[in-house]
C-alpha cells in the first residue's frame, strides 16, 4: 500500500487540476462577457495568474530550499512547455484564428523582453540577485496595470449574461474553488511526481525540466483542452502568453526576492536561447500568419519543444 501511495495522491493531483481548470475557464468567460473584457485580456492577467500559482509555490519552495536549478528548470521548463507543447496543441487542433494580433504581438514581445532581462542579469551576475527580484516583481505590477488600461482602451462588447448578485456570487465560489482545486492538485502532483521520479533514481535538473514543469504546467494544458471544447480560444492563448510572462515577473521574481538565485551557465548558454527561439516562432507566426494559426505551425512548435528537452536532458 506505501508503494501504491504516492501513485494515487499524483491522480489525485490530476483529478482536482482538471475541474479546477474547468470551473476557471466557465468563470473567466462569464466575467468576459458580464464586464465586457475581451477573453484575451483576461485570459492574460486573471486566469495566468491563477495557473500559475503552482510554478510560484514550487520555484519559491526550492530557491528556500537552497535548490536553485529546481526553480530555475521548473520555470524555464514551465515556458517551454506553454509554448511549445501546449499552445503547439492549441494551432495543431483548433487552428484558431489570428484575432487581436496587436495584443499577441505585445505579449509576445513582453515575454521576449523579460528573458533578455533574465539573460542580462545572468551575464552581470552569474545569477539574479535580490535587488533584481524586486525589480522584476515591480515590472509585474506594471504588466497587469498595462492590461487592465489596455481592456479599459479596448473594451469588448457586453455579451447578455446573468446579472443578478447572486448570480454573481455563484461565480465568484466557483472561481476560488477553481483555484484552490488547480493550487491543491498541482502541490499534490508535484510533491508525489518528484517523490515517483526519484525512487526511479532521475537527476534534481530533469526533473524539474521535465515531471515538475509539466506537472505545474498542467493547469494550462487542462484549460486549453477545455477551452479548445468551448472554443474559448483568444482565453487560451492569452492564458498561455501571460503564464510565461509571469513566470519570469512574478515567479523568478519572487524566487529571487526570498533568496538570491545562483544559475548555473546552462542556463544562459543553452536553455535562454531556446525559449527565446520559441517565443520568436509564435511571434512571427501571429505578424504574417493568413488569418489562422496552422497545424505547421503547431508542428514546428512541437518539434522545437521535443528538440529543447532532448538537449537539455543530455547536458543535465
Amino acid at each position: 500500500m506505501t508503494m501504491v501511495l504516492p501513485y494515487l495522491l499524483f491522480l489525485v493531483g490530476l483529478l482536482l487540476i482538471l475541474k479546477g481548470a474547468d470551473w476557471l475557464v466557465d468563470t473567466a468567460r462569464y466575467f468576459a462577457r458580464r464586464f465586457g473584457v475581451s477573453e484575451l485580456v483576461i485570459g492574460v492577467t486573471v486566469v495566468s495568474i491563477c495557473t500559475t500559482l503552482p510554478e510560484a509555490a514550487v520555484s519559491v519552495a526550492s530557491a528556500i530550499a537552497g535548490e536553485p536549478s529546481m526553480a530555475l528548470s521548473n520555470i524555464f521548463g514551465s515556458i517551454a512547455a506553454n509554448v511549445g507543447l501546449i499552445l503547439a496543441l492549441l494551432f495543431f487542433i483548433a487552428r484558431p484564428e489570428i484575432k487581436e494580433k496587436s495584443t499577441t504581438v505585445i505579449n509576445c514581445v513582453m515575454l521576449l523582453v523579460s528573458l533578455l532581462f533574465v539573460g542580462l542579469n545572468l551575464m552581470l551576475f552569474s545569477g539574479i540577485p535580490q535587488g533584481s527580484g524586486l525589480v522584476f516583481l515591480a515590472l509585474f505590477v506594471l504588466f497587469l496595470c498595462s492590461n487592465v488600461r489596455n481592456a479599459k482602451k479596448h473594451p469588448s462588447k457586453k455579451v447578455e449574461a446573468d446579472t443578478s448578485k447572486k448570480a454573481l456570487a455563484l461565480q465568484i465560489l466557483f472561481f476560488l474553488l477553481g483555484v484552490v482545486g488547480i493550487t491543491a492538485g498541482a502541490h499534490l502532483l508535484v510533491t508525489y511526481g518528484v517523490q515517483i521520479a526519484t525512487l526511479w533514481g532521475l537527476p534534481t535538473m530533469v526533473i524539474g525540466l521535465t515531471l515538475t514543469s509539466i506537472g505545474t504546467a498542467l493547469p494550462e494544458l487542462v484549460s486549453t483542452v477545455i477551452a479548445i471544447r468551448k472554443k474559448a480560444y483568444g482565453l487560451s492563448i492569452g492564458n498561455l502568453l501571460g503564464a510565461g510572462i509571469l513566470n519570469i515577473l512574478m515567479v523568478v521574481g519572487a524566487s529571487a526576492s526570498v533568496k538570491g538565485l545562483p544559475v548555473p551557465p546552462i542556463f544562459m548558454s543553452y536553455h535562454l536561447p531556446a525559449l527565446f527561439l520559441m517565443v520568436s516562432g509564435v511571434l512571427l507566426f501571429t505578424l504574417y500568419g493568413d488569418r489562422r494559426y496552422t497545424r505547421l505551425n503547431g508542428g514546428i512548435l512541437f518539434f522545437m519543444y521535443l528538440t529543447y528537452l532532448w538537449i537539455g536532458t543530455l547536458t543535465a
